[in-house]
C-alpha cells in the first residue's frame, strides 16, 4: 500500500465500526463453513480525493438475485425461514446504508449462489484542508 495508509482519515469512526460489525457479523452468521474475506484498500481518484474501500466477501448461504433489490430495505429479509433460523430484524443493512450515505459513501452487493460480496466506500475530501498544501 502507498504511504497514505500511515496518514489519518477524517470520518466517523463509531459509525464506521457499527457498519463493519454489521456486515462482518452477517458474513459470520450466514457462513457455517467456507471462508470470510475482508480487504481494505485506498484509491486516490483526483489529487487529495481519496476513496477508502472495504470489501467483505463470504461463501455462506448466498442471496438469490431476485431478492437483491429489497436487501437494503427496512424489515426486509430474504425469506421468513432465514429470520427463524438465523435471527435478526431485517434492519441492519438498511441502517448501514443510511449511515454510509451520511458519511458521503456508498454500499453495494454482488451475489451469486452461495457467495456474497459487499463493498463499502468512504470518500475523504478533508485531507487537503487538514494537512494543507506545502
Amino acid at each position: 500500500m502507498r504511504s497514505f495508509c500511515s496518514q489519518h482519515i477524517i470520518g466517523d469512526s463509531l459509525r464506521l465500526k457499527q457498519i463493519l460489525i454489521n456486515l462482518i457479523g452477517n458474513a459470520i452468521k450466514f457462513t457455517s463453513k467456507g471462508e470470510i474475506f475482508v480487504k481494505i484498500s485506498v484509491d486516490e481518484h483526483i489529487k487529495n480525493d481519496y476513496k477508502i474501500r472495504f470489501d467483505i466477501r463470504d461463501t455462506g448461504i448466498g442471496i438469490p438475485k431476485d431478492k437483491l433489490s429489497q436487501l437494503f430495505q427496512a424489515f426486509s429479509q430474504v425469506d421468513s425461514s432465514t429470520s427463524r433460523k438465523y435471527g435478526g430484524t431485517g434492519l441492519g443493512l438498511a441502517i448501514c446504508t443510511r449511515l454510509v450515505e451520511l458519511m458521503n459513501g456508498g454500499i453495494s452487493v454482488k451475489a451469486q449462489k452461495e457467495k456474497v460480496r459487499f463493498q463499502l466506500y468512504h470518500q475523504d475530501r478533508s485531507r487537503e484542508k487538514q494537512f494543507g498544501k506545502h
